[in-house]
């Protein structure tokens, strides 16, 4: 076999950059409040990065969770039966509610546990608010990474992708917005970057289901006739918990370098911030890369063409 088949390559390549820019979309949100609460000092910096080495343990858990559906949808489109992929999205709509839920209780378990390793008091008392708003973000992120999964199993990438930069667009305007006050909006400071990120994926999850039943990706009444099943639904986790769980792994560990480093006052953990978020863009960036094979892979097995 011809690694460098150029055929190969041209063929993912339409699938994989915009899922490598959609994955990328997914730090980005906890970068530029990072970038644009620095500028309020020090101590908010910090607050931001205990917040999001938090945060983002459960979120990979969920970006894991999530990618369950795609093979299965790519499967049943390269079989050419549309109404199976859209009954498996009805189920993943299900099992991602339930999975947003479990992140919030992993998260406020996370936070419990951060809180106890020494951490600066004037980090902890400052990023409560952050992380409350944030948390509250991960039911509409779950809705919206259903829709893109699906999306993704039908090989069309770019409507994500185009989605996840209009979320980060807004994010970074509303930042501007709440953190600062600009033009007249209430000075939220670290509170204004938590509200922008949960605005900004309410956005995106409202883009998303627009997308998917206005252009009649999702049939209507294919939809109402769904059932969530327990076959679809163990099918789903058989694919998605395993995942969750190796990038719980891959990223818990930064996660705890954050607490250790904390230790060591708010200035060393809001230096660790900025490093650590260069580290995420390229760690998501390889993950998209994967997901352009998932799909086509998915798509050759459901036209026996293996």
């Amino acid at each position: 076999m011809n690694f460098w088949n150029r055929l190969q390559w041209r063929q993912n390549a339409p699938l994989a950059l915009p899922v490598v820019a959609g994955q990328v979309g997914h730090i980005a949100a906890s970068v530029a409040d990072s970038v644009m609460v620095g500028r309020l000092g020090t101590i908010p910096l910090a607050a931001v990065s205990l917040a999001n080495s938090i945060l983002s343990v459960p979120l990979v858990f969920g970006i894991g969770m999530a990618y369950g559906l795609t093979p299965l949808v790519a499967h049943a489109h390269g079989q050419r039966r549309r109404a199976k992929g859209q009954q498996l999205f009805k189920n993943a709509v299900t099992v991602n509610v339930a999975a947003a839920v479990l992140m919030t209780i992993m998260a406020y378990a996370m936070a419990w546990g951060a809180e106890q390793t020494g951490q600066d008091p004037r980090v902890i008392d400052a990023y409560r608010d952050y992380f409350f708003i944030v948390s509250l973000s991960y039911v509409p992120f779950m809705l919206f990474m259903a829709g893109k999964q699906y999306l993704e199993g039908l090989g069309e990438t770019k409507i994500p992708m185009r989605l996840s930069i209009a979320g980060n667009s807004l994010n970074i305007v509303l930042n501007a917005l709440l953190i600062f006050g600009w033009f007249g909006f209430p000075e939220w400071g670290m509170m204004g970057a938590g509200v922008a990120t949960l605005i900004a994926r309410v956005a995106m999850m409202a883009g998303m289901y627009w997308a998917l039943f206005s252009q009649k990706r999702i049939d209507a009444e294919v939809w109402a006739a769904a059932r969530v099943t327990l076959h679809r639904v163990w099918a789903l986790l058989k694919l998605g918990v395993p995942t969750g769980f190796q990038y719980i792994f891959e990223v818990s560990a930064f996660a705890l370098s954050a607490w250790i480093i904390g230790t060591y006052g708010a200035t060393a953990l809001a230096a660790h911030q900025v490093a650590i978020s260069l580290a995420s863009i390229s760690y998501m960036a390889a993950t998209g890369l994967g997901a352009a094979a998932t799909i086509r892979i998915g798509q050759y097995l459901g036209q026996r063409d293996h």
